[in-house]
């Protein structure tokens, strides 16, 4: 940043160059803290200078003289330059020294928010992906386990950043077996939830494209607030669901349907899904292509059932076909075709 100083220490003076203006411009556009510590700087150096007397104005024309040069600017650093000066003139160390600390500290407030820290390297993930027919099981850092679900993908930072920040971000389906940490809660960013827990058992739902998502608290306690509306939160205890319809907004806690062990193993599991959700289970679970003919299937119906490992996907279209009333057939490439 020493070069940042001299720029704004020679633009204050008006004898800053044309390129060094276009470089003081990019660097304020690289990151909005940036105008926030120009500012300081400037309203530090007017304060100074209405305090100095005409003695000491005539040490800082000196000082603004030897900035003016330019190889002196390339050869010496900003805090070079100022630590000779300031041996003159306590008042300006104190101003300096003021500006210094404001805008360090400028820097570690916004550093230590949810944006990116200024100066640091950029957080590295470790990103899982299963396909569809696919499941994936994860063991991490702190020995919490999840199990990622048919077309599904969660990003896990690595170690390092893991060990103080237990944040993962998911996008599809997952079981979560998390390791206790009261110290350090286990949160899980999907796309319309923020699931937050220090040790328990839950399934999460939130695949982007779809429009119903769900949590599912299988043992312990979670708090579960919208991405977009944290107002909208609620806390969940084991055998709760939560809800979340994209289109209505609607946000619903219900008790659980089926057996909390349905959700532990990799079961196919529906609990009062409609005819879009059924399908998009089916295509994900066996890895198939479903095409929907008719128009005459009433899809504001719900489905409520479990199937295991062992039931083919006849099985399961048997049994779903008499619930929303309507046929079916398979074609020679494996296609489904519902009529």
């Amino acid at each position: 940043m020493t070069d940042i100083f001299n720029i704004l220490i020679k633009k204050k003076n008006n004898c800053a160059t044309e390129e060094e203006l276009k470089k003081l411009e990019g660097w304020k556009k690289e990151d909005e803290r940036h105008k926030v510590v120009e500012t300081q700087f400037l309203n530090v150096w007017k304060l100074e200078e209405s305090d100095v007397d005409a003695t000491k104005d005539n040490v800082w024309e000196r000082v603004a003289a030897h900035i003016d040069k330019e190889e002196a600017v390339e050869n010496d650093s900003f805090f070079n330059i100022y630590r000779r000066f300031l041996q003159k003139d306590w008042r300006r160390t104190a101003a300096v020294v003021s500006f210094l600390l404001i805008s360090f500290s400028v820097l570690f407030y916004f550093s230590t928010k949810d944006t990116p820290q200024l100066y640091t390297a950029e957080i590295r993930y470790n990103e899982y992906v299963t396909k569809a027919g696919e499941n994936k099981k994860i063991i991490l850092a702190d020995n919490s386990e999840i199990t990622l679900r048919a077309g599904s993908s969660i990003k896990v930072p690595t170690t390092d950043v893991f060990n103080k920040d237990r944040k993962v971000m998911l996008n599809g389906q997952a079981l979560f077996k998390v390791s206790s940490d009261e110290t350090h809660p286990f949160v899980v960013v999907s796309p319309h939830f923020e699931s937050k827990v220090t040790g328990t058992s839950f399934n999460i739902i939130d695949f982007d494209e779809d429009e119903m998502h769900e949590v599912v608290l299988l043992e312990g306690s979670i708090n579960v607030n919208l991405v977009d509306n944290k107002g909208k939160g609620l806390d969940l205890t084991a055998g709760e669901r939560l809800v979340f319809k994209s289109q209505s907004k609607q946000l619903v806690k219900r008790e659980l349907g089926n057996s909390i062990a349905d959700w532990l193993s990799n079961n196919l599991v529906f609990e009062g899904d409609d005819f879009n959700t059924v399908i998009k289970k089916l295509q994900r679970y066996y890895d198939i292509k479903i095409k929907v003919q008719s128009r005459n299937i009433n899809k504001k119906l719900s489905f409520n059932g479990v199937f295991y490992e062992d039931d083919t996907i006849e099985d399961v279209l048997e049994i779903v076909s008499k619930q929303f009333e309507f046929t079916y057939k398979t074609l020679t490439n494996g296609t489904i075709i519902i009529k």
